[in-house]
């Protein structure tokens, strides 16, 4: 019998437990919820309709606390009861729940603007002063338990730094369902790539007979985006200082390469200091035909490593000699690229290009002469023969081509026009390209070259009709 009975005992205990374990779980629930609708400050600004939130949580604290004190009531009478029916069993006082206990603190942040911290837009680069900035933190502390509370710690920490906000409460007594806020203003710099973290801790005591610590704590962490902009530009002059774009044609071969400087210089145009991490130079060289060659060079060691930190409108140039033929009609493209960062952020990057085509000197002589081939007398003293017979004779032309300037050329083509006017003004007329007679290999020609000799012969010109040829 004595067996059963303890049995029995064993059940209600254990069942009284699980049932104490149930309540406990509902509370947490509440309060998980309690903590998701909390507006603070802001929140009450934008939405006042929301005003009878707290009265509904203290009616559903109320509640909750009847419902825990009925339960706690049942109980007790039934272990009373259980207790009573062992007669071997000494009596002994019911157990009893602590007081609920609940707070919360949560932190919320917007600029003047009423911008979410962690929205905080980029500054513009041009406009270095928009890196200052004007929080505004909010801290919410409230009751979310069933009793009465006493705040005895509100805390911040940001970056390092502690700061004690209890002095800031309107009141440190909170009743179920109550809420207090207390803000604070900070200046902060967007432009530096700062990582803003605080966090806030709260702890509270109940009222009442079984006092009961509670305690809380919430994080909110933010950090804007760094700008970053920088500019580099190409400028070029030849040897006497003159835009290469504008420097004269060569009026000598021994002119035809001149040295031209080319000066990279960057900027930075953004609000905040940064790094060159790589800066290069690309000299392009394209021919005639179209065919190119390239050649890069990093500028990069041109600049000294404790000087590669530009801030906002510092420069830096550096310079390139390349020697450029004048006389060959090429086309120089000269390119840049660099790329830097701000502290703790994103890289940017710039390019710049520069063109030049020097104007290549083309400068010929060309003669013509004209014989007999078979008397070797000049044409035009050739005699009207006495003799009509005589009357069709040949003429030998030659045509020569003489490079008199700085510049060596190749010949594209070679038109002749032969025009033969009658006694009554009549005209006939014959062009040709002669090119086909010059052979390829000897197309080019160069100052100093011999001239080339292109000669061609017709037959049977008539001296006695009275043509002009």
């Amino acid at each position: 019998m004595m067996f059963t009975r303890a049995a029995t005992l064993l059940g209600a205990v254990v069942l009284l437990s699980a049932t104490v374990a149930t309540v406990d779980a509902a509370a947490n629930e509440n309060k998980e919820g309690r903590k998701k609708n909390k507006k603070g400050i802001f929140g009450k600004l934008m939405d006042r309709n929301n005003r009878n939130d707290g009265a509904d949580g203290a009616n559903a604290d109320a509640s909750d606390g009847a419902i825990l004190a009925e339960d706690e009531g049942y109980w007790e009478r039934f272990l009373q009861a259980t207790v009573d029916s062992i007669p071997s069993a000494s009596p002994s006082a019911p157990p009893t729940l602590g007081p609920q206990c609940d707070v919360t603190v949560e932190i919320a942040c917007q600029d003047d603007n009423g911008v979410e911290c962690q929205d905080i837009p980029q500054p513009e680069p041009e406009n270095p002063e928009d890196c200052d900035v004007d929080v505004v933190y909010e801290y919410c502390v409230s009751n979310s338990g069933g009793v009465p509370q006493r705040v005895t710690k509100l805390e911040r920490t940001r970056n390092g730094e502690t700061i004690d906000l209890i002095g800031l409460l309107g009141t440190t007594l909170l009743q179920p369902g109550d809420e207090e806020c207390v803000t604070e203003t900070e200046t902060i710099d967007v432009c530096q790539g700062t990582k803003f973290s605080t966090t806030a801790t709260v702890e509270s005591t109940t009222i009442g007979s079984s006092p009961k610590l509670c305690e809380d704590n919430d994080m909110y962490m933010f950090t804007p985006e760094v700008p970053c902009k920088t500019e580099v530009d190409i400028t070029c002059v030849d040897s006497n200082g003159v835009e290469c774009q504008d420097s004269p044609e060569p009026v000598d071969p021994e002119d035809c390469i001149e040295p031209f400087t080319y000066t990279f210089t960057v900027e930075n145009v953004g609000p905040t200091c940064m790094t060159l991490n790589t800066w290069t130079a690309t000299f392009i060289v394209e021919e005639p035909n179209g065919q190119s060659t390239a050649n890069v060079i990093d500028l990069l060691p041109k600049v000294p490593p404790n000087e590669r930190e530009i801030c906002p409108g510092e420069t830096f140039s550096v310079e390139e000699t390349v020697d450029t033929d004048k006389c060959s009609g090429l086309k120089y493209t000269t390119t840049t690229e660099v790329e830097a960062n701000p502290p703790n952020g994103n890289s940017c990057q710039a390019t710049d290009e520069y063109e030049v085509t020097p104007e290549a000197p083309c400068e010929t002589e060309t003669e013509i002469t004209c014989v007999n081939p078979e008397t070797g007398i000049e044409c035009d003293e050739i005699p009207v023969p006495e003799d009509p017979e005589d009357c069709e004779v040949p003429m030998k032309y030659t045509y020569t081509i003489e490079a008199t300037g700085p510049a060596c050329m190749t010949i594209n083509s070679f038109i002749r026009t032969y025009t033969i006017t009658g006694p009554d003004g009549q005209t006939t007329t014959q062009e040709d390209d002669l090119i086909g007679l010059i052979p390829v290999e000897d197309r080019e020609i160069c100052p100093d070259d011999e001239p080339i000799m292109v000669m061609e012969t017709f037959e049977d010109v008539d001296l006695c009709a009275g043509n002009t040829y």
